[in-house]
């Protein structure tokens, strides 16, 4: 034992051959390594670019709007298919095209109501809270007043032509709906 205490108090420099430098880099202790390997793969992740409707993180609250990324990539994707159409001859593989093309449509059709609809009722609490500030009841609406809201914000932002086809479809779903109150 006590020549073993010697060796340990020895001042002498450690000496590491050069071909384990290279190898290495640098020498670190095996803590200071597993430290370092952490922190690269940290920056690894940092940088990686997360889908928000996969990451754990957000939890389902997010707006999509604040990632580009995927309105980018969808759009990407919707040329891409309309390319393809126009080169597909076979019938089973412009139907598939066809079917993917219209679920990218209405996806995009849908986030765009949400967004209206997020937009709605940022604007009526905004409009409660100055009511509020300034002394006065804050009315609450109903839903079918809400639903009534978004829908003349949504018809505001559609052209006259789209404005028409939307009513008639909106008339239309009506109608049906009331042919079996018999």
């Amino acid at each position: 034992m006590p020549g073993r205490l010697d060796e340990s108090l020895d001042d002498e420099p450690v000496v590491i051959p050069f071909n384990q430098l290279k190898k290495n880099k640098f020498a670190l202790t095996t803590s200071l390594k597993e430290e370092n390997v952490k922190a690269k793969s940290d920056a690894r992740r940092r940088n990686h670019f997360r889908d928000p409707r996969f990451d754990p993180r957000v939890n389902g609250v997010c707006v999509l709007s604040d990632w580009k990324v995927l309105s980018e990539e969808r759009e990407e994707t919707l040329k891409k298919l309309k390319r393809d159409l126009k080169k597909v001859k076979s019938s089973e593989s412009r139907e598939k095209i066809m079917k993917a093309i219209k679920i990218l449509k209405q996806r995009q059709a849908t986030e765009k109501d949400i967004e209206i609809k997020r937009r709605v009722k940022l604007n009526l609490q905004k409009e409660q809270m100055e009511k509020l500030k300034a002394g006065q009841r804050a009315s609450f609406l109903t839903r079918s007043e809400l639903r009534e809201k978004v829908r003349q914000e949504r018809l505001k932002s559609l052209s006259q032509r789209e404005k028409e086809k939307y009513l008639s479809r909106q008339s239309r779903k009506k109608y049906e709906s009331n042919a079996f109150d018999d």
